[in-house]
């Protein structure tokens, strides 16, 4: 049995249970009928996501910042035998260190910031190898899976083919599912007079965003168009030349398409990755919007003149991204957490 601890809402967005969700499917794939999953969430809110995708459910009806809080639910909800994939920056020492002695714990990370008790630690941000979690673990038996190449990137993403065209007619823009900032509108705002009547831009409005105002503009210019609760994201990105989007799980998934793209981080926990892609060269980093936004929005201002005039770049940047990533991650996840259980 695998249970995934994990949570969503308007203070932490979406990604973490989109990651969890794909390696959830992917385990069931690989296990067959053995393969049987049940995610854990502090809250009705939390829960949307898992249950609208047709996975179970247990609601604990606790506060999602308070993990200790809800570790005597947990140990009568779970058994010696389960393995258990925690995705939260809520986390204690106390809060792992109790999980290890109840079943066969995996963490995702991000961070490499403390040693958690845990018998694996998932990290597949692209910067994942130059971190110190030798050193950090130093003693310990737990087991590592870091890099790109364990990025959990939906199905739709390696079914689907992406071609490169001459010219930029389409942008993609995401902030992220957590978009309380509106930060895809001020994008918007930025580009909107130089390029309103030769693209059309598609923006993916966040889960928990408002987007009152991106849809007021929508219903008056025919080259905006707002996307929300997107299924086939593959497919909308596949329609764009290229993309700007924050620092999350996105960048992956345009990765493994080679969808050119203008990346920035949101939050703290997006800033390695970032700079990490725009150090490599295998996309533009406009920066850290949640430190300097007007400086960010400059940069992508001029970012995206270079890519609309320079189809060399996008393509360079196009096959580095593809070599970077080829959109099995979930499926290796799923394969080590087997081969743990059939250990033991």
């Amino acid at each position: 049995m695998l249970w995934i601890r994990a949570d969503g809402g308007k203070d932490v967005g979406a990604g973490h249970l989109m990651r969890c969700l794909t390696i959830s499917n992917a385990y069931v794939k690989l296990a067959g009928n053995r393969g049987k999953t049940c995610f854990i969430c502090a809250d009705s809110e939390s829960a949307q996501i898992p249950i609208s995708s047709g996975r179970d459910v247990k609601i604990l009806n606790t506060d999602l910042k308070d993990m200790e809080s809800e570790l005597k639910l947990l140990e009568e909800l779970i058994d010696k035998d389960d393995t258990l994939l925690v995705d939260s920056y809520y986390v204690t020492q106390r809060y792992m260190k109790r999980l290890s002695g109840l079943c066969h714990v995996v963490y995702m990370d991000d961070l490499a910031d403390e040693c958690y008790r845990a018998d694996a630690v998932i990290n597949y941000n692209a910067y994942a190898k130059e971190l110190p979690y030798g050193e950090l673990y130093k003693g310990t038996k737990t087991e590592f899976l870091l890099g790109g190449e364990y990025a959990p990137v939906r199905e739709q993403f390696t079914d689907t083919v992406y071609v490169q065209r001459d010219d930029i007619k389409r942008i993609l823009i995401t902030a992220g599912g957590g978009d309380t900032g509106d930060v895809a509108e001020r994008i918007y705002d930025r580009i909107y007079e130089k390029y309103e009547d030769g693209i059309i831009v598609d923006i993916v409005s966040g889960r928990y965003s408002e987007g009152g105002g991106l849809s007021k503009k929508a219903q008056t210019r025919d080259t905006l168009n707002i996307w929300h609760n997107v299924r086939d994201m593959a497919a909308l990105m596949t329609k764009c030349d290229a993309a700007i989007t924050a620092g999350g799980s996105t960048v992956y998934e345009l990765m493994t398409l080679g969808v050119p793209f203008i990346c920035f981080s949101c939050a703290y926990n997006q800033e390695r990755n970032t700079e990490y892609i725009g150090r490599e060269g295998i996309a533009y980093n406009a920066g850290m919007y949640h430190r300097d936004p007007n400086a960010v929005l400059k940069r992508i201002e001029e970012y995206l003149e270079e890519l609309i005039h320079n189809r060399t770049i996008r393509g360079v940047m196009s096959a580095n991204e593809k070599k970077r990533i080829d959109g099995k991650g979930a499926s290796r996840i799923a394969e080590y957490i087997l081969k743990y259980e059939s250990r033991t």
